[in-house]
């Protein structure tokens, strides 16, 4: 990603792992708006932290998708 590109070349940060954290949400009226789905629709919120390779936490976002337009496939 642009984040972690900028993290790197900026800062020198050597990438560890990824955390991702799928919940379904209800859309609030700001959501709603921002990706185009009903208030109260189901929506993807997913919360993701970036940890560096010694284990400190880096970065975190949250971002929403509609849950009728997107899948996630989650390999072990």
């Amino acid at each position: 990603s642009s984040m972690t590109k900028l993290l790197k070349e900026r800062y020198g940060a050597t990438m560890g792992k990824d955390r991702n954290m799928i919940n379904v949400v209800s859309a609030t009226t700001e959501i709603a708006e921002l990706i185009n789905v009903g208030v109260a629709e189901p929506v993807y919120q997913v919360d993701k932290t970036t940890f560096s390779n010694t284990g400190s936490r880096l970065y975190h976002s949250t971002m929403f998708y509609d849950a009728r337009k997107v899948s996630f496939v989650v390999e072990n």
